[in-house]
């Protein structure tokens, strides 16, 4: 061996590589990598040059320092630099220079290219040793959870054992039931939690990403899988096995120990997860113009900003070739995932449909955008790239339409959605900027949502919520509301002004619907007035049309089970929502019969929370306690009634309060789900209970709404301008 090249066999053996590298790979490099002496201050990298070789100090100190002049680091004898970019292409927005004289090892990458060429296996170690850089900090953390307490040298011993697994798009990592032999954590990408994977209860426990640990209680138990692990799409993840394990725990009964009490807590008590959706790669697939697509770009790129960093690449930036099989391209994705919150992946040439494939592959969440004028039927293009939705994945894809200025009211949003497999969908009006950062605050789970609870006319003062929420500029992103909730819900997620809804409730209000008195068989209103009150209210939408995201719970009496409606015709959503027992008729749907959702949550914060998640503000005008009454015995209801008639001011005296049917039968309604509104308000970020109580459940007059409206206002201002310092708008 020559004296420069056993230098650097000598050199290479000292660091971290010879832990990845077999000891004939190390000769290979040592060949063909070159001795460079450096200068004190001199420049060995300038930033933004593409980097062209992989260094190793020799001897002496470098500083990479960035555009402020800051140092942000220190390379000293056996640190390296380079290899992540010289396999990405990629190019450093800071400097390296010498601080003093420095000797350095360099391998130029077309050296590089052409030894992994002749030796294969040597790119796949050099990968491990990349791996290990990027995801080091994850792979410390996440073994600190399993092994907490344990000992340094122990914990070092368990990292050697560790092993990679690539997982490819809807690949299985394992099955339900298979032999718990391993443990994993998943470093990049996504993976789901399947039980009863391929039957029809398939369930969807949940979604693991970056950092999250997989059958760890297998080291200790080696029980059987309890779920089917299966790739949401490209990822990666290391592995410790039990026999890797076992090997360095049971030589150790302490930290043995110590693990068993770690998990056992973890269990017990699990950490606090932090709701923000970071680390991320978001896809942008356009099927409309360039221009709209930029603007579209440049408005979410910019509202991301305010929940962490973020980085952006297209065609040209990545600097890679599209049709090259290897992973070039998840190294250098996640390089940069691993440095920043979010990453978009989007078009420069809209028309460039490998890319566009490329995106919908490394995405984490795709965006598509379209031109719901141009979506009545699934374009050539759309057929290429999302082979005719057969297998989008409802958590991954968002089909969002942008509509020109002069749309109202979206409409015939379901069939666009029923041709592509039920995408999820989501409205724009023409690129506004508040729309986008909506859609921004879903990707991140940071949406404000607001539930309306039932309450009769009462409801008119969530009407003043709504009031003070926009003059404070919060935002709803998502809303839901039972009964009346439902009602107004509803006008809100249309996008109508406050102005607008008070005319449309005159109309509603001019009906006089709680005095169609008829032969109560089924209820004491005949209900043909509620019915048409449903129409003018919500027209000829159907739920998948609105503005904001909508959701109304019902009680399906035929099945006994909550209905929750999400989708399909609006009026009818509200009509059955708002049908109290006894009362309103109920509506008849599919040979059920379906009432009130007061029944069994008259605050659905609990839906709310499972389905989107976010901060809500929870708004309730039917928990005031006025029902103490001073009727004693069995009174005689036809004088009642003559002297509330005839002689008010005694019947107030005497009685204090006596209830109506009304009231009796929606209090019940109110009783009934009584633990369940505990519940979700504690669940709730922000409960408004609106002092609602001086007004009656059927003052369906617009005196009384434009009171209830103030009412609601007032109340709720000062509340929601607190509320407003915790939120990220």
């Amino acid at each position: 061996m020559k004296e420069e090249e056993s230098k650097i066999y000598n050199t290479i053996i000292n660091t971290e590589f010879s832990n990845y590298l077999d000891d004939s790979t190390i000769h290979e490099l040592s060949k063909i990598m070159s001795v460079v002496d450096y200068n004190k201050s001199d420049h060995i990298y300038v930033r933004n040059e593409k980097i062209s070789k992989f260094l190793i100090i020799h001897s002496g100190i470098c500083e990479v320092i960035d555009n402020d002049g800051n140092v942000i680091r220190k390379l000293r004898e056996n640190d390296f630099f380079g290899l992540i970019s010289l396999f990405t292409n990629a190019s450093k927005n800071y400097d390296l220079i010498s601080v003093e004289d420095t000797r350095i090892f360099e391998l130029d990458k077309g050296d590089l290219i052409e030894l992994t060429l002749k030796f294969p296996n040597i790119k796949k170690e050099l990968l491990n040793i990349v791996n290990e850089k990027i995801f080091n900090p994850e792979i410390n953390a996440a073994i600190g959870k399993i092994a907490k307490e344990v000992d340094q040298k122990s914990i070092d011993e368990l990292k050697k054992d560790i092993s990679w697994k690539t997982l490819n798009d809807s690949e299985i990592l394992f099955n339900e039931g298979d032999a718990g032999d391993s443990c994993y954590i998943v470093m990049s990408g996504r993976v789901e939690a399947i039980k009863n994977y391929g039957k029809d209860n398939e369930i969807i426990l949940g979604e693991l990403k970056k950092g999250d640990i997989i059958g760890d209680m297998a080291l200790i138990t080696g029980e059987k899988r309890s779920a089917t692990i299966k790739a949401s799409k490209l990822s990666r993840l290391i592995y410790i096995s039990k026999k890797s394990f076992d090997k360095v725990m049971y030589n150790n009964p302490k930290a043995l120990m110590e693990v068993s009490k770690a998990l056992i807590n973890r269990l017990k008590y699990k950490d606090p997860k932090d709701t923000l959706n970071k680390n991320i790669i978001i896809g942008i697939v356009s099927l409309i113009n360039d221009k709209k697509t930029q603007n579209f770009f440049t408005t979410l790129n910019n509202s991301l900003q305010s929940f962490g960093t973020i980085e952006n690449l297209n065609e040209i930036t990545i600097n890679l070739d599209s049709d090259k099989e290897n992973l070039d391209s998840d190294i250098l994705l996640e390089n940069i995932i691993s440095n920043n919150d979010f990453l978009i992946l989007h078009s420069v040439d809209t028309n460039n449909l490998k890319w566009k494939k490329n995106i919908i592959k490394y995405s984490d969440q795709v965006i598509i955008l379209g031109d719901p004028v141009k979506l009545n039927n699934i374009s050539n293009e759309e057929s290429e790239i999302f082979d005719n939705y057969s297998k989008i994945k409802p958590n991954k894809f968002w089909l969002v339409l942008n509509h020109n200025e002069d749309t109202i009211i979206p409409s015939k949003t379901k069939k666009i959605i029923s041709i592509r497999n039920g995408i999820k969908t989501f409205h724009v009006k023409n690129n506004n900027s508040n729309d986008i950062r909506r859609l921004a605050r879903f990707i991140t789970k940071q949406t404000i949502g607001l539930t309306l609870g039932g309450g009769g006319a009462k409801g008119f003062a969530h009407y003043g919520i709504y009031k003070a929420m926009n003059e404070l500029n919060i935002p709803i992103d998502v809303i839901g509301g039972t009964s009346a909730g439902a009602i107004i819900a509803s006008q809100i997620a249309l996008g109508y002004s406050l102005n607008e809804i008070i005319n449309i409730n005159k109309k509603v209000n001019a009906l006089k619907m709680f005095k169609e008195y008829g032969f109560p068989y089924m209820s004491l209103i005949k209900s043909h007035k509620v019915e048409q009150a449903a129409k003018i209210s919500a027209g000829d939408s159907d739920i998948e049309d609105l503005w904001i995201p909508f959701f109304a719970p019902a009680t399906d009496l035929t099945n006994s089970k909550l209905l929750v409606f999400d989708k399909g015709p609006l009026w009818e959503a509200i009509r059955s929502s708002g049908a109290l027992p006894g009362i309103v008729l109920p509506h008849f749907m599919d040979k059920n019969i379906i009432v009130d959702g007061g029944l069994m949550n008259n605050l659905p914060v609990d839906i709310m929370k499972n389905n989107y998640g976010g901060k809500i503000i929870c708004s309730s005008c039917a928990l005031d306690k006025s029902m103490k009454t001073s009727i004693t015995g069995v009174p005689n209801q036809f004088k009642l009634l003559m002297s509330k008639l005839f002689d008010k001011t005694n019947f107030e005296k005497n009685y204090h309060y006596v209830p109506t049917i009304t009231d009796i039968v929606f209090k019940t309604s109110v009783v009934a789900s009584a633990s369940q509104i505990n519940e979700n308000i504690n669940m709730s970020d922000l409960f408004l209970e609106l002092p609602t109580s001086e007004f009656g459940l059927t003052e369906m007059n617009d005196n009384s709404m434009m009171k209830l409206i103030d009412l609601g206002y007032e109340y709720s201002k000062p509340k929601l301008q607190e509320f407003k310092d915790t939120l990220i708008l």
